[in-house]
């Protein structure tokens, strides 16, 4: 997959981001200008946004608020319905094998900055979502934030679509810990 295709997942992405940044109280109107962006063209259906304008926007947020882990905090805050033709995938699936499925089938046709596979193992369910290479290269700072914003989005949709507290065994990120006990852990702790 060219990392420069044009998909919609950015925008779902970009809206759900803003969205969970302004309830926290913060303006991004200058960024979103940097990028030639104006919020209400994260609500037009037909502005397609770029991996590159998306990739922009979270390495200047990350800067103005002087925090490398936002992505994570506000992974958690997301709300399902943000989540557009993404959540539609789940909601019209009958069970939760289905929306696995579903999700590695269509999620391609979407989503040019992230590949996602799952394993359903006598253990547990095994998740893999893998950003891609040359675009996290350009972008480390939003590579990091998109897989901790993935980490607790993919946790709060899975607990509204089962109906349950989910809790992961184990993660594996490409990022070193931060501090004694990372932040990540003390959200499964």
């Amino acid at each position: 997959t060219n990392v420069y295709k044009l998909k919609m997942i950015q925008g779902i992405a970009l809206r759900n981001i803003v969205f969970c940044l302004e309830n926290l109280g913060h303006d991004f109107q200058d960024i979103l200008k940097s990028i030639s962006l104006t919020k209400d063209d994260l609500y037009n259906t037909d502005k397609i946004i770029t991996p590159i304008q998306l990739g922009v926007f979270l390495e200047n947020t990350v800067r103005k608020l002087n925090d490398h882990r936002i992505g994570l905090r506000i992974g958690f805050q997301s709300p399902f319905s943000t989540l557009g033709l993404l959540g539609q995938i789940y909601q019209s699936c009958e069970n939760y094998a289905d929306a696995l499925i579903n999700m590695k089938k269509h999620i391609s046709l979407i989503d040019s900055i992230n590949s996602y596979d799952f394993e359903i193992k006598p253990d547990g369910i095994y998740h893999y979502i893998r950003i891609h290479p040359e675009w996290a290269r350009l972008y480390p700072v939003a590579a990091r934030q998109m897989t901790e914003h993935h980490i607790g989005l993919s946790l709060r949709s899975r607990r509204e679509f089962l109906g349950r507290e989910i809790r992961p065994v184990k993660l594996f990120l490409p990022f070193a810990k931060d501090g004694e006990t990372d932040l990540l852990e003390e959200y499964f702790s």
